[in-house]
């Protein structure tokens, strides 16, 4: 697990644009909440999104990138690092993709969910 998050760390610091889809990855929830824990463990600033916030966020990003999907994502668990960030969707017991953006996204992203769009 370690060496897949140092992985997923490395392909969020190369990422440049402001948002981009990662290849879904599906795991339990368990291992989606683990990712989070390490991140906050290793300085990362964690946000968990519930329904409609969630519904929100996973809108807002994927109107932004170049694939559609129609989840019924209940939960999105926001890692905030120093030079990008990560947003886990996860859809009843699965954690169904994998949303990377640079940390300069963030600020745009908690907007549009908390209801005042930039």
């Amino acid at each position: 697990m370690s060496r897949w998050f140092a992985a997923a760390l490395m392909a969020l610091a190369l990422s440049t644009p402001a948002f981009s889809q990662v290849s879904p990855h599906c795991m339990s929830t368990d291992f989606a909440v683990e990712i989070a824990a390490q991140a906050e463990r290793q300085g990362a600033k964690i946000t968990v999104w519930h329904g409609v916030s969630a519904k929100k966020a996973f809108t807002y990003v994927m109107e932004r990138s170049d694939r559609r999907a129609d989840l019924d994502v209940t939960q999105a668990i926001l890692i905030v690092g120093p030079d990008a960030a990560a947003v886990l969707w996860i859809e009843g017991t699965q954690a169904c993709a994998y949303s990377k953006m640079s940390a300069d996204a963030v600020p745009a992203l908690k907007a549009a969910v908390e209801g005042n769009p930039t």
